[in-house]
């Protein structure tokens, strides 16, 4: 499932989906702070801001795989201090200009 605020990025969602392959694939319009984890997905992609991702954080932990992205290395330290506390591990982190994407999956306890 795939969630935005933006109608243009739902509506290019779609194509780019059957482009890959992915069968199966629903995308909705709506608000990402609303969301309700009943059902954890497998798999989290977001690229949002640093604040945004490290509010919902607790709601992602549930995920085996996070893929984030959209955080500032300004922010670099906060981030990853969030993703320790909510027990996630980061396997790996890229650097491009001035923002940073994770790879994180959740800890085992």
């Amino acid at each position: 499932m795939g969630i935005d605020n933006d109608p243009t990025a739902i509506s290019m969602a779609k194509p780019n989906a059957r482009l890959n392959r992915i069968r199966g694939a629903s995308f909705q319009l709506g608000d990402v702070h609303k969301w309700d984890s009943a059902k954890e997905p497998d798999v989290i992609t977001a690229n949002l801001y640093s604040d945004s991702l490290i509010e919902m954080m607790p709601k992602l932990g549930g995920s085996a795989w996070l893929i984030l992205s959209g955080i500032l290395r300004a922010q670099q330290d906060d981030f990853v201090r969030a993703q320790q506390q909510n027990h996630l591990d980061i396997i790996s982190a890229k650097r491009r200009r001035k923002w940073m994407a994770f790879l994180a999956r959740t800890r085992r306890l």
